[in-house]
């Protein structure tokens, strides 16, 4: 007698996501959300440090300053973008948006805002659903 194989698949945990016309898709496992809530705070306490750095140096007329300012924050955003996004997506974000970082902080900022309410959502169904059985 021959034991019949039993098989069983995974279903692939990610959120997908459309940014100006490119998809890209956040990956949603326990490990994954973990980084991504480590990180967003790092990401905005590090633009607040370097937005208080830029007026600092306008105020003085360190325009040299403000450039290093803005390669900081380019470079924590883009760290973060790429973490929850995919590497690359930066790049892609950057040059759909002609290179405006506001632009692209701001259309992330509003995927992971609505992330976080999907994510509150699904788990109030989880729990829903859970008190139905």
């Amino acid at each position: 007698m021959t034991n019949k194989l039993i098989e069983v698949g995974f279903k692939k945990q990610v959120q997908p996501v459309r940014i100006a016309g490119l998809d890209f898709e956040i990956k949603t496992g326990k490990k994954y959300r973990d980084q991504y809530l480590a990180a967003l705070p790092k990401m905005l306490e590090g633009i607040q440090e370097q937005e208080k750095a830029i007026n600092e140096a306008s105020k003085s007329g360190d325009y040299g300053a403000i450039v290093e300012a803005n390669k900081k924050v380019e470079l924590v955003v883009k760290n973060v973008i790429d973490l929850v996004l995919g590497e690359g997506a930066f790049e892609k974000l950057m040059y759909a948006a002609d290179e405006d970082i506001d632009l692209v902080v701001g259309a992330f900022l509003e995927v992971a805002e609505r992330y976080k309410k999907l994510q509150t959502k699904q788990k109030a169904q989880s729990y829903i659903d859970g008190k139905k059985k």
